[in-house]
């Protein structure tokens, strides 16, 4: 009677060293869950950053671009014949010239300095 009570302990003991285990192993799971969740999070923030980076980026090749068609035309209408025309629109050009390089120096510090974020 006495071995049987111990081997019921015995048994009793083992099951809850299982029990035990298993919720160890429940709550290691939890904060590897829990660490995946955060890294994931900040992944999606750094993707949102990158997404408005590359947003900006594009709006100033594009604004580069007009400033280069505009330029384009004010340096063919120069070369028409009306020399007043031409001298009007060459200061023009002159001055839309300076805005392009000014927004063409903007974009490469902009994008110079997130170019590897973007890639």
């Amino acid at each position: 009677m006495l071995m049987e009570s111990n081997r019921r302990q015995q048994k009793e003991i083992a099951r809850w060293k299982q029990f035990e285990q298993r919720v160890a192993s429940a709550d290691e799971a939890l904060g590897s869950m829990k660490r995946l969740r955060l890294e994931v999070e900040g992944l999606k923030k750094r993707a949102d950053e990158t997404d408005q980076l590359a947003a900006e980026k594009e709006g100033a090749l594009q604004r580069l671009a007009d400033m280069e068609r505009v330029r384009d035309e004010a340096l063919r209408r120069a070369e028409e014949p009306e020399k007043g025309k031409a001298s009007a629109e060459l200061a023009l050009s002159a001055a839309e010239e300076k805005a392009a390089e000014a927004a063409v120096q903007k974009f490469l510090e902009v994008g110079w300095k997130d170019e590897d974020r973007l890639s």
